[in-house]
């Protein structure tokens, strides 16, 4: 059943990505790394997300490129904050069943 659920969950990341031209153009390491988050990570993208890491591989555009509205620069803090509430919870749960 876990299995079925994750075959679900990558289709519907395949199809988030090709709607939202991530299955387009994929000609280097950049644009290999970004389909795969971007089908890794779909909720985010339906959140507004995009990414565009750039790897050094000639596939950036001249400028300053990156993203459009930074909220991939937020992904690492959040997963930090995430991590540290559910090992403080995770502690409190533990010490309240003593």
């Amino acid at each position: 059943m876990k299995t079925l659920i994750f075959v679900a969950y990558l289709v519907i990341g395949v199809v988030v990505a090709a709607t939202k031209d991530y299955l387009g153009d994929v000609g280097g390491v950049s644009d290999i790394v970004n389909l795969l988050l971007a089908i890794v990570l779909w909720p985010l993208v339906l959140l507004g997300v995009d990414f565009n890491i750039k790897l050094g591989d000639g596939n950036d555009n001249g400028g300053s490129g990156g993203n459009k509205n930074g909220a991939l620069l937020m992904v690492g803090p959040a997963l930090a904050y995430a991590r540290s509430t559910l090992t403080s919870v995770g502690k409190r749960t533990s010490e309240s069943s003593r």
